[in-house]
C-alpha cells in the first residue's frame, strides 16, 4: 500500500478511530462475558473492566476533537453543543461516560443482592446510585437530542441546541456533583413521561425486541427512542427509590428510632473509600469523595418531618416511573425480567410510602404533645430536642420484595424483642 499523499496527521486520526473501535469491543465483550457468570464473579469482572472503560474514554476524547471527525459532523448536519464551555467531550466520549455509569450502577446494586453491605453502608451507596443515575440521564438525553438523522448523502448543517437548562440537585440528601456535572437529572423524568405519552399518541407499530441487556441493572443509551425511553424510566424509578430510601434513613436518627453504630475497625470515611475505590481511577464520571457525601447529607437545621415529606415524594415519583414503563405504549421493548423488576420496585415504593406516612403522623403527634408538656412545665430546652416518633416503633429493613431496594417495616419494640428471641 502506497503512503503517497497521506499526511502523518491523517494516519494518526485513522489510527485513533481504529483504537476507539477496538477498545469499545474489548469493553463491551467484558460486560457480556461477565453477565454469563454468577453474580459474585459478574460483579468482580465488571469492577475490573472499569479500567478498559477509562482507557476508552480517553481514546474517545481524542477522536472527538480530531479535525476529521469534526468535519464529518459538519457534513452530516451534526452540531454538538456542550453545556459547559470548558468541556471538550463530544458524542464518543459522552457515550463512553454513559455506558461506564451503567457498569458502575450494576456493580453497586449487585452488592445488595450478594449481601455485601452493612446497614451503615446503605446511605452512602444509595447516594452514589442517585448521582450515577443523574449523570447517565443527562448524558443519554444529550445523545438522544443531538444525534443526527440517518442520511446517506452530505447535506446542510442543521443546528440543534439543547433545550434543557441546568437545575439544582434534588433537595436535601440530593446529589451535589462537581462543577462539570450539572444536576439536571430531574428534567429527565418529565422528558421520559412526555416522550412516552407522545409515543402512545403516535401509535408506533408494535415491535418485539429483546432487552437492551440481559441484566436488569445495565442501562443502554439506546440507538432507538423506545429503548432509551425504557432505560430512562427504569433508571428514574431506581433513582427515586434510592433517594427516598436515603432521606428516610436520614430522618430515622432525628426521630430517635435509629442510632448510628460505632464501627469497630474502620471509620465511615474509610468505608466510603473502600466501597468506591474502584471508581477513583476513572476520569469520567468524576469520582466523588467522602466530603461531598457528608455535605450533601447534612441534616443540620432540618426537621425530620421535612425529610419524611421529601422521602414520600420520591417514592411517589418512583411509582409514577414504574407505572409509565409498565402501562406505556406497546412499542417499549420491555422484557419479562424488566417487568418483574419494575413491579417489585413499585411494591417497594408503595410500602415505604405507607411507612413514611405512619412515621410522619406519629412524629407530628409526638412533637405536639412534647411541645405542650414543655410549655406547661416551662421546659424550653426539652422542647428544642427532636421528638421521637414513638419509642414503641422499631424500624427494620427487608429485601424480600426487591433484591436491590429494601422495604421498611415498623414493629413495636415488644414484638421486635420477641422475634429476636
Amino acid at each position: 500500500m502506497s503512503l503517497e499523499g497521506f499526511r502523518v496527521q491523517d494516519l494518526l486520526v485513522r489510527f485513533q478511530g481504529v483504537v476507539v473501535l477496538e477498545q469499545a469491543v474489548i469493553a463491551a465483550s467484558i460486560v457480556i462475558q461477565a453477565l454469563l457468570t454468577n453474580r459474585s464473579r459478574c460483579r468482580r469482572r465488571l469492577r475490573r473492566g472499569l479500567e478498559d472503560w477509562g482507557n476508552l474514554y480517553q481514546h474517545g476524547l481524542n477522536a472527538d476533537n480530531s479535525p476529521q471527525f469534526q468535519a464529518y459532523m459538519v457534513v452530516h448536519g451534526w452540531t454538538w453543543a456542550n453545556e459547559h464551555p470548558g468541556d471538550i467531550a463530544g458524542p464518543l466520549a459522552t457515550w463512553v461516560e454513559v455506558e461506564t455509569c451503567s457498569v458502575m450502577l450494576a456493580h453497586l446494586l449487585m452488592g445488595f443482592e450478594l449481601s455485601l453491605y452493612e446497614p451503615a453502608d446503605y446511605a452512602m451507596v444509595y447516594w452514589y446510585v442517585d448521582l450515577l443515575g443523574m449523570v447517565w440521564q443527562q448524558g443519554s438525553k444529550h445523545l438522544q437530542e443531538q444525534q443526527p438523522a440517518l442520511i446517506t448523502t452530505p447535506g446542510p448543517t442543521h443546528k440543534k441546541g439543547s433545550s434543557s437548562s441546568s437545575s439544582t440537585a434534588a433537595g436535601l440528601g440530593g446529589a451535589k456533583l462537581p462543577s462539570k456535572a450539572s444536576a439536571k437529572g430531574s428534567k429527565a423524568a418529565a422528558a421520559a413521561a412526555a416522550a412516552a405519552k407522545a409515543a402512545q399518541q403516535q401509535q408506533q407499530q408494535p415491535t418485539k425486541h429483546s432487552s437492551s441487556s440481559s441484566d436488569a441493572h445495565l442501562h443502554s443509551s439506546g440507538s432507538s427512542k423506545p429503548e432509551w425511553l425504557l432505560s430512562n424510566l427504569i433508571l428514574e424509578a431506581q433513582r427515586q427509590l434510592a433517594m427516598g430510601t436515603l432521606r428516610l434513613m436520614m430522618a430515622l436518627p432525628l426521630l430517635e428510632l435509629y442510632k448510628h453504630p460505632e464501627l469497630p475497625f474502620n471509620s465511615e470515611a474509610q468505608r466510603f473509600d473502600q466501597r468506591f475505590a474502584a471508581f477513583h481511577s476513572l476520569q469520567r464520571p468524576e469520582p466523588l469523595v467522602y466530603e461531598q457525601f457528608v455535605t450533601s447529607t447534612s441534616v443540620e437545621g432540618v426537621e425530620p418531618v421535612q425529610l419524611l415529606r421529601l422521602a414520600g415524594e420520591s417514592f411517589k415519583r418512583a411509582q409514577q416511573a414504574c407505572g409509565v414503563a409498565l402501562k406505556g405504549p406497546s412499542s417499549l421493548p420491555i422484557s419479562q425480567q424488566q417487568q418483574l423488576d419494575l413491579k417489585a420496585m413499585d411494591r417497594v415504593a408503595a410500602t415505604n410510602g405507607i411507612a413514611v406516612m405512619l412515621l410522619a403522623r406519629t412524629a407530628a403527634s409526638s412533637s405536639s404533645s412534647s411541645n405542650g408538656t414543655a410549655a406547661a412545665g416551662g421546659m424550653g430546652a426539652a422542647a428544642a430536642k427532636p421528638a421521637a416518633a414513638g419509642p414503641q416503633l422499631k424500624p427494620h429493613y427487608e429485601f424480600a420484595v426487591s433484591k436491590n431496594f429494601p422495604t421498611l417495616t415498623l414493629k413495636s419494640a415488644a414484638a421486635a424483642a420477641t422475634a429476636a428471641r
